[in-house]
């Protein structure tokens, strides 16, 4: 009989992998195929892709599309790809909640003009940087990808609280059944025109790697799929890139991994993306059953430029990573909970719901927080100018040019016995502390911990200077008439202070006017 159960239990959990989710809100954000903030089923104070101009926040950065124009272009006919970040900085809190980052993308499409991002070749699972082939071309209406997004946040702010993952896609036409893939590489994959390079070391991707207890000892690449319809989004499923030694269906790695695998694994001889079993109550999803508004600079269908999505084009997914055993915070810590480490982001559409069909169209790969750009919090710190030694007691402000209430800011005196005269010590920190004051030359530095808790990044190239300017007094003298008057450089110094003892004083006269019946000699 103990045989029979652990064999029904390992089965329940071998048959959990399609799974369907549900409208709600995650992380306040609204999950009803509505791609506006204040949505009235999902809240009025709901954030969204996009914002209504009313309530709630939009994530996606709207000013820069604006400010290039690429409404008139799509609305001309213009065949254009572009993408856009968050509307606010990575890891800043808006309203009671974290928002980690955003990433849309505008894909080209295949109407009056061919498609020019589309797979020549290639299924989920293997090498990208041998057997996916890419060129422009044609492609089928309902796997062509219009717009496609991703966000992530956590619900509250604190890294304590869930971290979710929304997703959104639309494609050209709303028939029959669309299946399409959002891959989260570790490495920072990039697309040459006719394949892609630097997608991973582990037959083209990054392994998800155990130790003997089955802690999580490196986040590794994962997909997140599904397809949708008339009738709502289905099938969803989430798929890691592992070793194939250590697939075991119905079973958990242990440790801190507290995801079940599933029961299939697909992909390469050593490697492969293997199943998880998603638990029930961590998705929401949705697809528009009316027509919808689109984004501000409008969207494409197969009659053309519209500024709504039609009906059955526009789906939406929201991911509980925390729920599935994807937080890195509660992989690794407090500390490492600002690191996301996802390069890149790429999304894909195949031919059919099984997962290794053939691959049509992709949009992207767009960079997100582990890659180098999105990674690095910007440590600039804005120049103040230098002390002037004229003055007693002067004060400058050192300003970061990240603002964040949310961040924790820790600013450094490099300079041996410079303090910070707020403490008195070569370091202060605080939550928001955005800028300092400063009394005494030195070499100062910053580093920003996106969120509380977090390891501080700083960047070798950020540190600033901070002199003192030279007190000049002006000099005069007086000469007989058809004599020579001789000055020594030092003497003309004498009467000037400079507080930076590492400064060369020059001497310079200005102006010099009408001299006359003589010859001047600097």
């Amino acid at each position: 009989m103990k045989l029979s159960l652990q064999f029904l239990y390992s089965l329940a959990f071998l048959v959990a992998i399609s799974t369907y989710g549900q409208v709600g809100v995650g992380a306040n954000f609204g999950i009803e195929a509505d791609a506006y903030s204040g949505d009235v089923l999902s809240g009025l104070t709901t954030d969204d892709w996009f914002y209504n101009g009313i309530s709630g926040s939009g994530v996606v950065d709207e000013a820069t599309a604006a400010a290039m124009g690429y409404a008139a272009q799509l609305a001309a006919g213009n065949n254009i790809a572009f993408d856009l970040r968050q509307s606010i900085p990575n890891y800043a809190s808006n309203n009671g909640y974290i928002w980690y980052s955003t990433r849309y993308g505008r894909d080209y499409v295949n109407q009056s003009s061919n498609d020019l991002t589309t797979f020549t070749g290639g299924q989920n699972g293997q090498n990208p940087m041998t057997s996916w082939g890419v060129s422009p071309g044609p492609v089928p209406a309902k796997t062509d990808i219009v717009d496609a997004g991703v966000h992530m946040r956590r619900n509250g702010i604190n890294v304590t609280d869930d971290l979710w993952v929304d997703l959104m896609i639309s494609t050209l036409s709303s028939s029959g059944n669309h299946f399409v893939d959002f891959e989260l590489f570790v490495s920072e994959i990039q697309n040459t025109g006719t394949g892609f390079t630097n997608s991973g070391p582990d037959e083209g991707h990054t392994a998800w790697r155990f130790d003997a207890s089955g802690n999580v000892t490196q986040i590794g690449d994962m997909i997140i799929g599904f397809s949708y319809s008339g009738t709502g989004v289905s099938g969803v499923e989430v798929r890691l890139w592992v070793d194939r030694s250590l697939f075991v269906p119905g079973t958990s790695p242990g440790g801190t991994s507290t995801f079940v695998w599933g029961s299939n694994i697909s992909g390469g001889s050593t490697y492969g993306y293997g199943q998880i079993v998603v638990p029930g109550g961590s998705l929401l999803s949705n697809v528009n059953s009316l027509s919808t508004t689109g984004p501000p600079w409008g969207t494409t269908n197969t009659s053309g430029y519209s500024a709504n999505f039609n009906a059955q084009y526009f789906a939406e997914v929201g991911v509980n990573f925390t729920q599935l055993g994807f937080d890195p915070r509660a992989l690794f810590g407090n500390g490492a909970a600002c690191d996301s480490p996802f390069s890149a982001i790429l999304t894909k559409s195949r031919t059919s719901s099984s997962f290794t069909s053939s691959l049509k169209d992709f949009s992207g790969p767009y960079d997100f927080l582990g890659s180098a750009a999105g990674t690095q919090v910007n440590t600039t710190i804005t120049d103040p100018g230098d002390f002037d030694s004229c003055l007693t007691g002067e004060t400058l402000t050192l300003q970061a040019e990240f603002v964040s209430p949310s961040s924790e800011y820790v600013w450094y005196s490099l300079t041996p016995g410079v303090v910070f005269p707020a403490n008195g010590l070569s370091e202060i920190s605080g939550v928001g502390m955005d800028n300092v004051q400063i009394d005494t030359m030195g070499d100062y530095q910053l580093g920003i911990a996106p969120l509380p808790g977090c390891n501080p990044a700083t960047d070798p190239t950020d540190i600033i200077s901070i002199r003192a300017i030279p007190c000049a007094a002006d000099e005069a003298y007086s000469g007989i008439e058809n004599t020579t008057l001789n000055i020594a450089a030092p003497g003309v110094l004498s009467n000037d202070s400079d507080n930076d003892s590492g400064d060369v004083l020059t001497v310079t006269t200005v102006p010099v006017i009408d001299v006359t019946n003589g010859t001047l000699t600097l």
